[in-house]
């Protein structure tokens, strides 16, 4: 489908045809140099099968519940449940003093594959570009206002995390070498790094929230 010119300077009307009913997914693609703003209108000509399908639907919700919108969902929540999961391991360690120090390494290296595993959904399903994301191609991310500033602070997001999960690493082998009981501030210190990665990556996260809302509109 492609879209042609209009009477109205800076309008471009076009057809598409459907070959069957059901749910369709649709992106619209602007080539060339970007100006302005981009709402796209979708027009329904009436018919007596539209009109019918309306009256039988009307009643209905508009968000149709199926298992992808349930997949999607439990990803959503889960990246947020793993980034809880982590802050509560940093709160456990700092906050006991005396005890098994094995729970926080199980609770944080579950948090980080919790994490790692709906991120990779995310990155796939959930940014707002339309032909997927390109972290290592810049050149090929579109001229979407502050769509290099999404990637950019995903980059960052994503360096804060490995340097995460190397600190929980060498937590890990502190804790394996040392004897249980035993009273260690660099075990404290190395909660207290991957506390501030774990402030500084939701920081990061806010900023991305905030970058995807500007890219979806323009997009």
């Amino acid at each position: 489908m492609r879209f042609a010119p209009s009477v109205d300077e800076g309008t471009y009307r076009g057809r598409l045809v459907f070959p069957r009913g059901g749910t369709w997914d649709l992106t619209i693609a602007v080539q060339g140099k970007y100006i302005g703003d981009a709402h796209f209108n979708l027009e329904i000509p009436p018919g007596p099968e539209i009109a019918g399908l309306r009256s039988e639907k009307a009643d209905e919700p508009e968000l149709i519940i199926d298992r992808f919108t349930v997949r999607h969902l439990v990803m959503e929540w889960g990246h947020l449940v793993g980034f809880g999961m982590w802050l509560a391991a940093c709160g456990l360690g700092l906050g006991v003093r005396e005890g098994p120090r094995w729970p926080v390494l199980v609770l944080t290296w579950a948090a980080f594959a919790l994490e790692g595993a709906t991120g990779l959904y995310k990155m796939e399903y959930s940014t707002p570009f339309a032909g997927g994301l390109r972290l290592f191609g810049l050149n090929r991310i579109p001229p979407i206002f502050f769509a290099r500033e999404y990637v950019y602070t995903l980059a960052v997001k994503h360096l804060l995390l490995v340097g995460a999960i190397g600190t929980t690493l060498i937590l890990s082998i502190h804790v394996w070498r040392s004897n249980p009981g035993e009273r260690s501030p660099l075990f404290r210190g190395l909660l207290l790094v991957n506390l501030v990665l774990a402030l500084a990556i939701g920081a990061a996260a806010a900023i991305l929230g905030f970058y995807h809302a500007i890219v979806l509109h323009f997009s």
